[in-house]
């Protein structure tokens, strides 16, 4: 948030950051950026996300097998595209 500040008050040049990070920051919380920040593209990096599940509790695979079907069923009936087009602004770039 403070480097897409710094950007608008023309502090800096280019502030690193995740896309989706900066989009979700401009959507809710500084509206009026999204016309004043343009993202670079190509990015510099298309760094992957994961979750993790400790090894060390007995129910990691219980957990990773809920969290998979939750995630399924989400993408199904369409919750994640809902999220997306609430919280992020290239929706079509994910």
């Amino acid at each position: 948030a403070t480097n897409l500040r710094k950007l608008v008050y023309k502090r800096i040049d280019l502030a690193v950051t995740d896309r989706r990070v900066a989009e979700y920051l401009i959507r809710t919380q500084y509206p009026s950026y999204a016309r004043l920040i343009e993202p670079m593209d190509p990015a510099l990096a298309d760094n992957p996300l994961y979750i993790a599940f400790s090894l060390k509790s007995p129910r990691h695979n219980e957990a990773r097998a809920v969290f998979n079907r939750g995630l399924a069923a989400m993408k199904k009936d369409g919750r994640i595209d809902a999220l997306y087009a609430k919280y992020i602004l290239n929706a079509g770039g994910r």
